[in-house]
C-alpha cells in the first residue's frame, strides 16, 4: 500500500507539471495570436494620383503628375481606420516635425479619409532637376496597435511645363512598435 501512495504522489506531480506546461503554451499562442491580429488590421495612406486640375474622364493622362507649389493628398486605404500620432515630412534631407496635428482620427469612409500636405518648397529647390520628398506617418489602428508608414518619393522636373513634376518613385514600408 505504501508503494502505491509513492507512486499516486509522483504520478500527480508529473500530471501537473505537464499541465503546467501545456498551460503556459497555450497563453503563449494565444499572445502570438492576439499580436497577430492586431498588427494585420492596418490603414495606410497613398498619395492621390494627382493635384493638378483636370476635367472628369482625363484621369489617366495626368496620373502622377503634381504641381509642388500645391498641396498634396493623401487618402487613407487599407483595412483598418487609423489615428495619426504624428508626421514629419523631409525635403531633400531637411527635415520637418509634425507636419499634421496629432491624433487626428481618419475612417475608411470616403468622406473622413483625405488630407493636404502643403510642402512650402523654397525657390531654389523648384529650380532643381528632382525633389526626394520623403512623409513619416506615426499611426495607431483602433485595437491599439502602433506602427509606421514611410513614403519615399522622388519627383522629377517636367520638361514641357515649368510648374508640373512627375512622379518618378514611390516606395511606402511599415514598421510595427
Amino acid at each position: 500500500m505504501e508503494w502505491l501512495s509513492e507512486n499516486t504522489a509522483i504520478l500527480n506531480v508529473i500530471i501537473l507539471a505537464v499541465q503546467l506546461i501545456l498551460i503556459w503554451g497555450q497563453l503563449h499562442l494565444s499572445r502570438k495570436i492576439n499580436k497577430q491580429t492586431l498588427s494585420r488590421e492596418k490603414g495606410y495612406f497613398l498619395l492621390s494620383e494627382t493635384n493638378l486640375p483636370h476635367l472628369q474622364g482625363e484621369d489617366a493622362r495626368y496620373r502622377d503628375q503634381f504641381d509642388l507649389s500645391s498641396p498634396i493628398g493623401f487618402y487613407l486605404t487599407g483595412g483598418s481606420d487609423v489615428i495619426i500620432r504624428g508626421s514629419d515630412l523631409s525635403i531633400d534631407g531637411r527635415k520637418y516635425t509634425d507636419a499634421m496635428p496629432r491624433n487626428v482620427y481618419f475612417t475608411l469612409d470616403k468622406r473622413a479619409n483625405r488630407f493636404l500636405v502643403n510642402l512650402e518648397l523654397k525657390e531654389t529647390e523648384l529650380q532643381k532637376d528632382y525633389i526626394d520628398v520623403d512623409f513619416y506617418f506615426r499611426l495607431k489602428n483602433p485595437y491599439g496597435y502602433n506602427y509606421i508608414e514611410k513614403t519615399y518619393t522622388r519627383f522629377r522636373k517636367s520638361q514641357e511645363c515649368d510648374k508640373t513634376w512627375t512622379l518618378e518613385r514611390y516606395n511606402i514600408i511599415f514598421e510595427g512598435k
